[in-house]
């Protein structure tokens, strides 16, 4: 028998009402409770809400009157955001809620994005959206978070075969996330980030881990990934440690389409936890195909959304330098590993985008920070299994001296 759960469904009740109260009685026929809460600001609310507007810009620290007299809608909207994020943080640690709902256009999906950027990993959040498609939508709404988002092809104004379509399987969605229990974690969680061409080496540190008594835990070394790794960490999700085999920062730096955050690598030294960093994919920047910046580069053709381009060995060092920097204050919890013999499928002797020189060049910058982390230059290739073992003994060492 499913249990009763209660469900925050977010609405701007002056323009989206009609299609809000249809919503609400969907979720309460499905068995929820449903609390609602009103994100509108000017027009009459369609209904009453559990939660009204005064409530909301009262939690921003500013009155109705204030926000209804500012010129502009963004800065309204990020208003009303933390009002909502606020009321919506003190319903999850009160345990008054179990799920989240929110619907719009652009600007709707921009504050129920906004909102759900605040709600922990694992909790419930479905966001309907007619800009769900739009990229630069995408990138501010979804980033590292485990938001589902629901496309729809229609504008939500109005109710018609198609809108209510689009409503009614968003709400089947929700209804069933809200009975799933978020598992504790209480095993001895290790966070791995890493692309797809060192997967040979994430594969084995990962079962070595299982066998030592660990929870691995990966997460994508590209997009948002490394950003979903940093809340996690600083959420709590992690316990004993963290295994760093990507290449996203120095993407970043490089101006590839990897987007993690400014306190990249920093939280783990925050907790306390043993980091190892391992240059895995550093000899690639993946970016959009043909892109002029790197013409003159030997590349990959990973899929025909994404190329990647070989690393030069000035932005090796340079890089090196910076991951350095970044590292440092983590002194003797931090260890860096280099497969002197190559940095992914692609780099090594006879493969497509060899280069000696540019590993080299890594190393040289590297060494700088050896009086301060720990750094170990090792023979082999990133994928050779011998490489694994010395990632995973080193990571042991590192936890096991930090009990």
């Amino acid at each position: 028998m499913p249990k009763r759960r209660t469900i925050l469904l977010g609405a701007c009740l002056d323009t989206k009402g009609e299609e809000a109260e249809y919503l609400y009685e969907v979720l309460k026929d499905l068995g929820n409770e449903v609390l609602v809460i009103d994100g509108g600001i000017k027009g009459v609310p369609f209904f009453e809400p559990h939660i009204r507007r005064e409530e909301v810009a009262r939690a921003a620290g500013i009155s109705l009157q204030e926000i209804q007299g500012i010129p502009h809608e963004g800065e309204v909207l990020m208003l009303m955001a933390q009002g909502i994020q606020r009321i919506t943080e003190e319903l999850i640690k009160e345990k008054k809620i179990e799920g989240m709902i929110g619907f719009g256009g652009s600007m709707g999906t921009l504050l129920w994005g906004t909102v759900m950027q605040g709600l922990p990993l694992g909790f419930p959040k479905v966001l309907v959206s007619t800009q769900a498609s739009n990229p630069e939508v995408i990138k501010r709404v979804v980033r590292g978070k485990d938001l589902c988002l629901f496309n729809s092809p229609v504008d939500l104004a109005g109710l018609n075969p198609l809108t209510k379509s689009i409503l009614l399987r968003a709400a089947w969605a929700i209804s069933g996330m809200v009975q799933c229990e978020f598992e504790a974690m209480e095993e001895k969680t290790v966070a791995l980030c890493a692309k797809g061409n060192v997967e040979g080496l994430t594969a084995l540190v990962r079962k070595k881990l299982l066998e030592s008594g660990f929870t691995p835990i990966t997460f994508h070394g590209w997009g948002y990934g490394p950003l979903s790794l940093e809340e996690a960490i600083k959420e709590g999700l992690i316990t004993a440690g963290v295994i760093e085999l990507s290449n996203d920062y120095l993407e970043y730096l490089c101006g590839g389409t990897s987007y993690p955050p400014e306190d990249r690598y920093e939280n783990a030294i925050k907790k306390g936890l043993p980091l190892i960093y391992v240059p895995g994919s550093c000899d690639i920047i993946a970016t959009l195909p043909e892109d002029e910046r790197f013409k003159e580069r030997k590349y990959v053709k990973h899929n025909p959304s994404v190329w990647s381009y070989r690393t030069t060995k000035e932005e090796l060092y340079d890089f090196a330098i910076k991951i350095g920097e970044k590292l440092k204050n983590g002194g003797k919890k931090i260890t860096v590993l280099i497969p002197e013999k190559g940095f992914s499928i692609y780099d090594g002797e006879g493969k497509i985008l060899d280069d000696e020189e540019a590993r080299k060049e890594f190393i040289k910058g590297i060494k700088n920070f050896d009086k301060l982390i720990t750094v170990k230059v090792l023979p082999y290739h990133i994928l050779d299994a011998k490489f694994a073992e010395e990632v995973v003994n080193e990571f042991l060492r590192l936890y096991k001296s930090m009990q």
